[in-house]
């Protein structure tokens, strides 16, 4: 593995700015000073390195013997008392002189709370027992009330001893922890990690509707719950799997269970925590950990952001059929998520921040306290449970398969015959009549129609076509989100958030046929998703297709059967539907750069994003360059209180297809004009060869 931090997370400390990892974390950057410090990083990573100042080191997790992984960090935007990881409350003395010219140090009584986050393998082992044993990870934060001097650290995820899964030899898999992420707004934290451990942590899909009647009610009725942020209408639900890579030719890896989501909320409180005797200012108190899903698909690469006044929002991808392996040609590829089998979806969930500190009073207690008044409670001394779960997780893409029927053998989940319509009008004692469905209700919205589909295998299925015309037939799969989420306000006054996001989706349109009978890879396109989590209703933002940031691919080979005209985009192709699409470059890696609302609003440009992502002929680890594509709001009618700055219909573009709506491979249209190159080194021809090794191991060229 590339990458590994050995247990040290680097700060950087210079004129009373901390720095991470070299970039300098002071106020807001102009974009554009912003993208220069970016392509400099990239192109001399010496220069990262000139910092001026003393270099200011502490080991955070102090295990030199064990493999630390995972690190990031974050600072809260407020000060507190100085205060060390024992308690003791005195100054920090970490900061050069007044006059900022010698190495000496002043003492200071106050500094902002820095939270990092890791895994760390507390039981290394290297016996193999009928599969990899990957590592007893578990995932930890550590916050540091004194600028980074002293740090106090929690286990959060406590698994890496447990298992709640038994491979095919008897093997108990350990709860391994393998990706956290978190986040800080105001006084809370937000973390979120995946891992094989399966088993407890009270999901919302596992409530009993007839057990928790009165539970579920408070929720609707006082937290204005509706049943899509209530129930498993999603398939969530269902027993951990497993996949056996012996099967796909890796015999030394062997069966390894699927993953599942966790997340922990945090908040920063005045006065002394109960449960050290130590006597502090402030401390954090953490809730119990709360699972999202089952394992039934396995869940890698969480992203999480969140934004003050509104709240969190975690997104996911879950693999049908287990982590796939990859090929290995390119950074990236190759056990890391960054390739996926059909069907591989983005999953969401989100929580408020009206919401995010709610805990139960008591375990028994239908009702909610704040965890501040938890805290002043001298008798509840055990961690507080959130009383409001997380949303219950929502397919944000559209790659599932939905059948016209439902069998046992191959069960659609209960979303694609439901019509969201109408969904609110039913109530908490009739949902399971939803869950039980096994065929489309009457404009049910994913599976307004139904057709004979025949798949690259030759078997015919009688699949579900949405009300937009989408066929869902599970070809394609998306992986690797990047999002941000920016804060607004709304007419009444009160905050909600924009989260604007991009994942990778496989084209799948090849012809050729892998011995599995699935259309083997021909690359990926990048396709772009915003919009508000926090508003009532889910219908515009779940099983959704987004719009496509790459533009259709310019022919430069005469030669080539589907160019008629070298310098223009390729021949219009036909699907089997009869629908029209453009043949694409590849593309991947989206990275973005986004602009407050106020900002975009008040600013001569409108610009609202920036919207970066790598585009090359030659799939896995080819040339490629740097693309990017602005969206651009018009303030004379945009009004900042209601219109989305970052929706798709902003991107910076002078020529449309397919706006009607009435294609559906374009559903947002799709943009014609070429995105800013900002490398402009994409190779054009390869007369190395006609296959992508070939022509990737010609470069770089040595004259």
């Amino acid at each position: 593995m590339q990458g590994k931090t050995r247990g040290i997370v680097r700060l950087f400390q210079s004129n009373k700015i901390l720095r991470i990892g070299g970039t300098i974390m002071k106020g807001k950057k102009f974009l554009w000073s912003f993208l220069t410090v970016i392509m400099l990083l990239s192109m001399t990573v010496g220069a990262a390195l000139a910092e001026d100042g003393d270099l200011f080191r502490k080991n955070i997790s102090k295990t030199p013997d064990n493999e630390t992984e995972k690190a990031a960090i974050y600072m809260m935007d407020f000060y507190v008392p100085a205060q060390a990881s024992t308690g003791l409350v005195g100054p920090v003395d970490n900061y050069l002189l007044a006059d900022e010219t010698t190495s000496g140090y002043v003492a200071r009584n106050y500094a902002k709370p820095l939270v990092t986050a890791w895994i760390d393998d507390l039981h290394p082992v290297d016996e193999i027992k009928g599969g990899v044993t990957f590592g007893h990870f578990d995932a930890f934060i550590g916050i540091s009330l004194d600028d980074g001097t002293s740090w106090k650290t929690t286990n959060l995820s406590r698994s890496s001893d447990l298992s709640s899964f038994i491979l095919q030899t008897g093997y108990a898999y350990p709860g391994d922890v393998h990706n956290v992420v978190h986040q800080v707004f105001n006084d809370n934290i937000f973390v979120a990690w995946v891992g094989k451990y399966c088993e407890g942590g009270t999901p919302l899909y596992s409530l009993k509707l007839d057990e928790e009647a009165d539970y579920f009610a408070d929720l609707e009725e006082t937290y204005e719950k509706d049943a899509v942020y209530l129930y498993d209408l999603f398939g969530v639900g269902g027993a951990q799997s497993s996949v056996d890579y012996k099967d796909q030719g890796f015999p030394e890896v062997g069966e390894i269970p699927f993953s599942c989501v966790w997340t922990a909320r945090g908040k920063l409180l005045a006065g002394d925590d109960p449960a050290t005797p130590e006597t502090e200012a402030t401390y954090v108190m953490w809730t119990k950990p709360e699972r999202l899903t089952s394992g039934r698909r396995d869940a890698n690469l969480p992203a999480v952001d969140c934004a003050a006044g509104a709240g969190c929002i975690m997104t996911w991808q879950e693999d049908p059929e287990g982590l796939r392996p990859g090929q290995g040609l390119g950074p990236g590829e190759g056990w890391s998520g960054a390739v996926a089998n059909q069907q591989t979806d983005i999953w969401y969930s989100h929580i408020s921040q009206a919401e995010f500190d709610l805990v139960f009073a008591t375990e028994d207690t239908v009702g909610a306290i704040t965890m501040t008044d938890y805290a002043a409670d001298i008798t509840l001394t055990t961690m507080p449970k959130p009383y409001v779960p997380m949303a219950a997780p929502v397919r944000l893409t559209d790659n599932a398969m939905c059948k016209g029927t439902s069998t046992d053998k191959s069960p659609s989940a209960p979303y694609c015959y439901i019509d969201f319509d109408t969904i609110d009008d039913i109530d908490h004692t009739n949902i399971q009549t939803l869950l039980d469905l096994e065929a489309p209700e009457a404009d049910a919205d994913f599976c307004a129609d139904q057709v004979d589909w025949l798949n690259p295998g030759g078997t015919t299925l009688k699949l579900c076509v949405t009300e937009d015309n989408r066929l869902l037939n599970g070809r394609v799969a998306a992986t690797r989100v990047r999002l941000n989420l920016k804060p607004y306000t709304l007419a009444d006054g009160t905050k909600s958030a924009w989260v604007v996001m991009a994942a990778e989706e496989s084209k799948a349109l090849g012809e050729v046929l892998d011995e599995d009978g699935d259309p083997i890879d021909i690359g990926k396109d990048i396709w772009y998703y915003s919009f508000d989590p926090f508003k009532t209703g889910a219908d515009e933002f779940m099983v959704n297709q987004g719009g496509m940031l790459n533009q259709p691919a310019v022919c430069k080979d005469e030669a080539d059967e589907h160019c008629t005209t070298v310098g223009e985009f390729y021949d219009v192709q036909v699907d089997a539907r009869g629908f029209d699409y453009y043949l694409t470059e590849i593309s991947r890696r989206f990275a973005l750069t986004t602009n407050s609302v106020s900002a975009a609003v008040n600013s001569e440009s409108g610009l609202s994003a920036i919207l970066i992502y790598k585009q090359g002929i030659i799939n896995q680890g080819g040339p490629a360059d740097i693309m990017l594509r602005r969206t651009l709001i018009d303030d004379t009618v945009f009004d900042p209180a209601v219109d989305n700055p970052f929706a798709f219909e902003n991107l910076d573009c002078a020529e449309w297809a397919y706006t009607d709506g009435f294609n559906p491979n374009y559903l947002q249209g799709v943009c014609l004009s070429p995105a800013i190159n900002i490398t402009g080194t994409t190779i054009v021809r390869c007369d190395a060869g006609s296959d992508n090794d070939t022509c990737a191991a010609a470069f770089p060229i040595d004259d």
